[in-house]
């Protein structure tokens, strides 16, 4: 990236304080990227941030792709597999150290620079403490008696030497320590891979009293595996957790989790009231950023729904107030500037914040949402196979492949432009062949009530099984029912990926 020195004096001063007088668009842009500056996950505030500041060659560059700096994850030639993977992000504590050396410490993770470790003389440096919260690393683990038991720890900048060691503790989550066998992930900043380090062979790693501690020259990502060696002795300390929310107001979704106690912190969940049963959210979620800004001429904002047959639904815009962080509701029908036509949603404004548009049921006969229905599933051995069956709106499809990736389960089948109306539903899977059955039976039912299908995004999971080999394809039917009538058939033909 090639900019004017104005350019990148502009950006520094932005960003940095004291100033850190890069000497070219490359050396400061690396920086930016090793301190989460920039990221996947944030590069539109970024490249709003440049635009505010009035550096267009920056902007220009970056929404090109210049280089290998942005990668777009969305883009259709991606392999499939990549394309549903999130950007890690990160909470993190950032501090300015010299040669006399610092700490910082974040959600119970401590990071000791020492005295000299900076040479003296040496500009500031500054250091980052971080884990993850939203996790998008694919970690391979040695078999299934492995596992991560401790946060995903970052610590930058990644290109630094230090004269002396820095020491990173942080807690893990295995009881009874003598019983297990810990590793020590380190990710190769160059590679972007993982290096397996067994901490019994290392004098500069040490894992006691529920804590990891590693004495480290550089910086990169960190985690812990723990290996079981004795089942009977070898535990792990989890939160067991319950949430819920209203579905509509007779009824109320009950959700049990267990977890661990390190990814404690996790996105937030947007709170969305309607006025009674027959009223839900038919669109996403969508921002506009900046906020505080008046337009002078409306902007035109539009985005999707999934109500079918318009004319019989209400339709309501919510616009989030940019001061108190509540939802405002607007007719549709009462606005010059909002039109819902053709399945997309029309809004002129002047400012920007979060919108989403509700729809109200007119005439149960007619109004109909536009669902996916999706299978799922993986082994759990050569004999048995977990198959998840899910319904979801279009809109949430990357949340959904987002999840089903993180739970390593495998896209089978996914069939759009499921019509149905707010009823009771039946999903059939008949006619398993290969001498598959679910308890015994060729043939599984789920049976799901008209609040959960319209509400959230609903799932289900049967454990098919063979006595006579292990699992290769799946043959089967798979029907849906609502009131007297099927809404979808279709024949299902996969092959299932095998482990072995």
């Amino acid at each position: 990236m090639e900019l004017k020195s104005s350019y990148i004096a502009t950006i520094d001063g932005s960003f940095n304080s004291p100033l850190k007088k890069y000497t070219d668009g490359w050396s400061m842009i690396s920086d930016l990227e090793d301190r989460l500056e920039i990221s996947e996950e944030n590069m539109e505030e970024f490249i709003n941030t440049l635009k505010t500041l009035n550096v267009p060659l920056a902007v220009n560059a970056l929404t090109k792709g210049s280089g290998n700096k942005r990668r777009n994850i969305d883009s259709s030639d991606q392999p499939e597999n990549k394309r549903a993977r999130t950007t890690p992000k990160f909470d993190l504590t950032r501090e300015l150290v010299d040669s006399a050396g610092g700490d910082l410490e974040l959600a119970n993770i401590k990071l000791i620079i020492p005295e000299g470790a900076i040479s003296e003389g040496e500009q500031l440096v500054e250091i980052s403490l971080g884990h993850v919260i939203r996790d998008a690393y694919d970690i391979q683990v040695s078999n299934k008696l492995e596992s991560r038991i401790s946060p995903i720890v970052t610590c930058r900048p990644s290109g630094m030497v230090f004269k002396k060691p820095c020491l990173l503790s942080f807690p893990h989550n295995a009881v009874n320590e003598e019983w297990w066998k810990f590793t020590v992930l380190v990710r190769d900043n160059s590679s972007g891979t993982w290096k397996r380090t067994d901490c019994d062979d290392q004098h500069n790693i040490s894992v006691r009293k529920g804590r990891c501690y590693i004495e480290t020259k550089y910086f990169s990502d960190f985690t812990l595996l723990g290996l079981i060696r004795n089942a009977s002795f070898c535990k792990r300390s989890l939160n067991l957790g319950l949430f819920g929310k209203h579905i509509h107001p007779e009824a109320y979704l009950l959700k049990v989790r267990i977890w661990n106690g390190y990814d404690n912190k996790c996105s937030g969940v947007v709170d969305i009231q309607v006025s009674n049963k027959l009223e839900s959210r038919i669109s996403p979620i969508v921002t506009c950023r900046p906020s505080g800004m008046v337009f002078k001429k409306p902007c035109l904002l539009s985005f999707p729904h999934n109500a079918v047959n318009e004319e019989w639904w209400k339709f309501t815009v919510l616009v989030r107030d940019n001061s108190s962080g509540s939802w405002k509701r607007t007719d549709c029908d009462d606005q010059h500037n909002i039109s819902v036509r053709k399945g997309r949603c029309y809004i002129e404004t002047k400012y920007f914040s979060d919108f989403t548009l509700l729809g109200l049921i007119r005439n149960a006969s007619f109004c109909k949402r536009s669902l996916n229905l999706g299978l799922f599933g993986k082994h759990i051995h050569p004999e048995a196979y977990l198959l998840k069956v899910r319904i979801w709106n279009g809109y949430d499809n990357k949340l959904v492949l987002e999840d089903e990736n993180k739970l390593n389960e495998k896209k089978l089948a996914v069939y759009p432009s499921l019509f149905a109306m707010y009823k009771d539903i039946e999903v059939i899977i008949d006619n398993l062949d290969n001498g598959l059955k679910v308890e015994g039976d060729t043939k599984v039912v789920w049976k799901l009530e008209a609040p959960l299908l319209w509400f959230s995004n609903p799932s289900h999971e049967f454990q098919l099984k063979t006595e006579s080999t292990s699992i290769q394809d799946l043959h089967a039917k798979i029907s849906t029912t609502q009131g007297s009538g099927h809404i979808h058939e279709r024949p299902l033909h996969t092959p299932l990926k095998t482990d072995h």
